[in-house]
C-alpha cells in the first residue's frame, strides 16, 4: 500500500468507511467524504483528531459499525 497511511485507513475503515466517517463528523457531501478518503494517504489531521476524539483511539479498538446478520451472536473476547 504505497503512499497508504495503515493506521488512519484501518481506523477509517473500521468505522464504516470514508461516508461514515464524514457523516459522523457533520460533513454530508461527497466533497466530505473525499476529504475523509484522503486521509487514507494523508493521515487524520491533528486539528481534526483533537475536535474528536473518537478519531484517535487505535483501530483495534474501533467496533464496526456493521450489524451481524440475523440469527448471530456478537462475542466479544
Amino acid at each position: 500500500m504505497l503512499g497508504m497511511n495503515i493506521a488512519a485507513t484501518e481506523l477509517i475503515d473500521r468505522l464504516g468507511g470514508s461516508t461514515a466517517v464524514a457523516n459522523r463528523l457533520g460533513w454530508r457531501t461527497l466533497n466530505g467524504s473525499r476529504r475523509v478518503n484522503n486521509w487514507k494517504r494523508r493521515g487524520i489531521p491533528p486539528s481534526v483528531q483533537l475536535q474528536n476524539d473518537w478519531l484517535r483511539m487505535s483501530p483495534e479498538l474501533a467496533l464496526p459499525t456493521t450489524q451481524p446478520p440475523a440469527g448471530q451472536e456478537v462475542t466479544h473476547g
